[in-house]
């Protein structure tokens, strides 16, 4: 990742933080995939409306914008 486009995204949104809201969907979120980290990203993609970076297709069962990273 570009360290300029890294430090725009930290200074526009400030750290992404889990939220009460966000252990609950994950909860309720299809076990597609069982990482517990990567249904945390999941989540927080889908909550925070940005798109998801991975090389991991089994993502792709999951209702979020991904941009592949190959």
């Amino acid at each position: 990742m570009n360290s300029q486009m890294g430090r725009s995204f930290t200074e526009d949104r400030g750290p992404i933080r889990a939220q009460r809201s966000s252990q609950d969907f994950v909860a309720r979120l299809p076990e597609h995939h069982r990482n517990p980290f990567d249904r945390l990203l999941i989540v927080q993609a889908t909550i925070e409306e940005l798109p998801l970076l991975t090389a991991d297709r089994r993502l792709e069962a999951y209702d979020v914008h991904i941009e592949w990273a190959d």
